[in-house]
């Protein structure tokens, strides 16, 4: 019946129930189906989309005539979640540092001194203090060499740079280069320093009587009277020294009458002792002998009156316009001597070694005979080991 073949084609083939078409005529017509299938293909292709796996969308139909391609592909899954967002970012890298600075420059001079400063507390202030380490309100400075009498290394000699260089780095004394008795061995010191400034109460007379006096920065001694008691000597009885040398610088002024009496003395002594008029020690002199030339440079042993014990001829005849530095060496317990002279305007030296135990005493001074002197200076250095 038609009605059958319309429910049959809507049944198979729905969706292209547009390829269905009816015999009108078959009403009353034939028993043959009315059903007329326009187009075979078609109808193939429509029963092959309704046998597709349920669920799965229609595939793109082929053209004309091709073959049927499988199955279209599964779907995909649902898209990801979206990633969480991104992580704080890490904080930008340091700055790199800045290149080496250059290296500082070198250390600047110390700055002069505080104008107002005054570290030794003597009033005066230290820029233009000579000794700012050492008081010295006095500002003494025997040789004007701009360090004061109190803090030189070298109080008798010249020497503003306060060279000690030429012994030992190790070994170093408190002596500078231009004074040091023994310049390349340590270990002395400078023991007293006197530049006449001034008598001080330290100083006593030995033998004689008290014709010294100071002025002008020199220590006079006044009398030349020629008499065999005419021995002045004048020690300091403040300080006791062991191993020493002692060191004057002298002038002679004059003596009386001629100078061929006998026996003129200018010079120091030490390992002295007064002993209550019977006095004891060495001297170092210039000796005028006999009352004529050669003048010699002598030790001289002093028991009450003086010997001489050992000579040398001097460099130049004694006049009273030299200045001659006289050192003289001993040591404490007795056994060696030395003196040393020289002529510091004509730079001639002369010397005398001797070793007599006799007398062991302990203070330092100076001594003339029947000469008037004048003294610059007196030191004494200690030493800190044997004779040079």
């Amino acid at each position: 019946m038609w009605w059958r073949s319309l429910s049959l084609c809507v049944l198979t083939a729905l969706p292209v129930a547009a390829a269905c078409s009816f015999d009108k005529s078959g009403v009353g017509g034939d028993d043959d189906d009315d059903l007329v299938v326009a187009d075979a293909a078609r109808a193939t292709d429509a029963s092959a989309r309704f046998d597709a796996a349920p669920g799965t969308p229609d595939a793109a139909g082929p053209g004309p005539d091709a073959p049927v391609g499988p199955p279209d592909a599964p779907a995909p899954p649902p898209d990801a979640p979206a990633p969480p967002p991104d992580a704080a970012a890490p904080p930008p890298d340091a700055p790199a540092p800045p290149p080496d600075a250059p290296a500082p420059p070198p250390d600047a001079p110390a700055p002069p001194p505080d104008a107002a400063a005054d570290t030794d507390m003597d009033g005066i202030l230290d820029a233009v203090d000579n000794c700012p380490l050492t008081p010295n309100p006095g500002q003494l400075d025997e040789e004007s060499d701009g360090v004061g009498n109190l803090c030189d290394n070298c109080p008798s000699v010249a020497n503003p740079g306060q060279e000690n260089v030429l012994e030992s780095a190790i070994d170093r004394d408190g002596v500078g280069d231009a004074c040091d008795p023994r310049p390349t061995l340590g270990g002395d010191s400078i023991a007293m320093f006197d530049g006449f400034d001034a008598l001080r109460g330290g100083w006593t007379v030995g033998q004689g009587t008290s014709t010294w006096s100071v002025s002008g920065g020199v220590l006079s001694q006044t009398d030349d009277t020629g008499t065999s008691g005419n021995i002045r000597i004048l020690y300091w009885a403040d300080d006791t020294f062991g191993d020493a040398v002692v060191e004057t610088t002298a002038v002679i002024d004059g003596f009386s009458g001629t100078f061929t009496t006998p026996y003129r003395t200018v010079g120091a002594v030490a390992s002295y002792d007064d002993n209550g008029g019977a006095d004891t020690g060495y001297g170092c002199v210039q000796l005028r002998q006999n009352g004529a030339p050669p003048d010699l440079a002598a030790i001289l042993t002093i028991d009450g009156a003086a010997a001489i014990t050992a000579t040398s001829t001097l460099g130049w005849t004694m006049n009273t316009t030299d200045r001659v530095r006289t050192l003289l060496y001993t040591e404490a317990a007795g056994g060696s001597q030395a003196c040393d002279l020289e002529n510091l305007d004509t730079g001639a030296a002369s010397g005398a070694t001797d070793t007599d135990t006799a007398f062991t005493g302990s203070h330092v001074g100076l001594r003339t005979y029947r000469v008037r002197a004048s003294f610059e200076y007196l030191l004494v250095y200690s030493l800190g080991g044997t004779l040079p």
